[in-house]
């Protein structure tokens, strides 16, 4: 009963009966988030979670943090994981963390602008993926490896961190080493660049 819940070992419960709020409430936003319990965030080490945590504390106070990482995706999963546990109690079930995986998101946007054949479900992510960024009180923006900025991502990228800082909402960035991006060489697209590489 206990294999997916983060807080198995503290539990003080016989049986499960899957309702109490620290198995809803955190459940609910490692599936939001796309981790389940074989991730690697879960055997990080006390000195990784205890780096997380200071740029975590650190993105709430700058309201904008950059990391460089070489595994953008596996550092994102960590920041993500303990962002949940700093900010599970009282979400009420509400998307409070969310890792907003870019080349996904750009997917899915490209799929429907061009009308591809795709569920409803599918319509509906960007949609969602959307509001989560934008009123998520810790944002972790990731997966950048293998995306080429087009004038549309920069605007929406540069738009949706104006707008969080505006808010007081924390955002981090986690992006590849050398904060090295793709794109075309647009004005929109040098300022991108030049905003992580100030910042």
């Amino acid at each position: 009963m206990f294999d997916y819940c983060i807080y198995s070992s503290g539990c003080t419960e016989g049986i499960c009966d899957k309702s109490c709020p620290a198995y809803v409430q955190t459940t609910f936003l490692l599936d939001q988030n796309s981790i389940d319990i074989n991730n690697k965030c879960f055997r990080a080490g006390r000195a990784a979670v205890n780096k997380a945590l200071k740029i975590i504390d650190n993105a709430e106070k700058k309201r904008l943090v950059i990391v460089e990482a070489a595994n953008t995706v596996e550092i994102a999963d960590l920041y993500t994981y303990v962002g949940i546990c700093k900010h599970w109690k009282n979400s009420r079930c509400h998307t409070v963390v969310y890792n907003l995986k870019l080349s996904k998101y750009f997917k899915y946007e490209k799929d429907r602008r061009e009308n591809k054949s795709v569920s409803e479900d599918v319509k509906k992510d960007p949609e969602y993926m959307n509001i989560w960024a934008e009123n998520a009180k810790l944002l972790i923006i990731s997966a950048f490896d293998y995306i080429t900025f087009s004038d549309r991502n920069c605007e929406f990228l540069l738009n949706l961190i104006q707008e969080r800082d505006k808010e007081g909402l924390g955002t981090i960035i986690v992006c590849p080493s050398g904060r090295k991006i793709l794109g075309y060489g647009s004005q929109i697209f040098s300022k991108l660049n030049t905003f992580l590489n100030d910042n």
